[in-house]
């Protein structure tokens, strides 16, 4: 075979898949809708077990509320502006944290994933570090930083950098070696390679650590905000609530709903992941 010419796909010369118009057309909507509906099935039967206990005096009302007097604090706390304000607040801070992670880690992730050298080099560093949690280094954010918004967004920052990072290291070094070589044959350079051949392949790696990451850089904002004490957010919202000595629904009621906000932000990575790089979630039999 010439190098003029690519080779033919393997149905071409074997026969071994099936012609496209034997393929039953995938039903997108229909399996979408089945996930949700087991998902709020699974949502449903943990509210029925949760009332059902509160409700049989098996956990104390104190320490367990009703799960319907928890939803009607929800509904509450949703129509008030000042704590949406804080929500609000939490938001921003998780969202400029997982940009800078973002930012910062891809870059290096492909750096280092694409230079043996780099990559043998760093292995120890990065081992080293990623055990760190980010909660403990609030001390010493605390004396540089103070209780602002910084402390906060560093926490998450440093939190989702890991899962990022990692993916996007392991995903440039698991591009497929015939892929460059054919892109080496046809005279692709070094720089346009990394464009059209690595990040693509790369890319859905890349979108799930992200998405992994978006959780983790959001459970560490609220847990800054407890923690630290910061002047809003839900974390301090919770915080001051619960030294004020309020009623334990209305604590559960804002914790259900930081709960509520992960998971709408991973329903939304989830379905960016799946809109730009489906075909590969497909290709591993991925859930979305």
């Amino acid at each position: 075979m010439s190098h003029g010419t690519l080779p033919a796909p393997a149905a071409a010369v074997g026969g071994a898949e099936d012609p496209p118009a034997s393929r039953p057309a995938p039903r997108i909507g229909g399996d979408r809708l089945r996930r949700w509906a087991r998902g709020a099935a699974g949502g449903l039967g943990f509210l029925l077990a949760a009332q059902a206990v509160s409700s049989a005096g098996i956990v104390s009302n104190e320490y367990l509320p009703l799960a319907t007097s928890v939803l009607a604090r929800m509904v509450e706390l949703l129509a008030s502006a000042e704590f949406l304000a804080q929500v609000a607040a939490t938001v921003q801070s998780y969202l400029i944290g997982l940009g800078v992670a973002l930012l910062i880690t891809v870059p290096l992730g492909v750096l280092v994933g694409i230079s043996g050298a780099a990559y043998r080099s760093s292995r120890t560093l990065i081992d080293s570090l990623r055990p760190i949690p980010g909660l403990a280094l609030i001390p010493l954010l605390l004396l540089v930083f103070g209780q602002g918004t910084s402390t906060k967004v560093i926490l998450a920052a440093w939190a989702a950098s890991w899962p990022i990072l990692l993916n996007t290291i392991y995903g440039v070094r698991d591009v497929d070696p015939v892929a460059k070589e054919t892109a080496a044959i046809y005279g692709i350079g070094r720089w346009s390679m990394l464009w059209r051949v690595v990040l693509p392949s790369a890319g859905p790696s890349i979108a799930t650590g992200v998405r992994i990451a978006s959780s983790i850089a959001l459970i560490s904002t609220v847990g800054a905000e407890l923690l630290v004490g910061s002047e809003s957010g839900i974390g301090a919202y919770v915080l001051e609530q619960s030294i004020a000595n309020v009623r334990h629904d209305l604590i559960y009621g804002a914790v259900a709903i930081a709960g509520l906000v992960g998971l709408v932000a991973n329903t939304t990575f989830g379905a960016i992941e799946q809109k730009f790089f489906g075909w590969r979630l497909a290709k591993e039999g991925r859930d979305r």
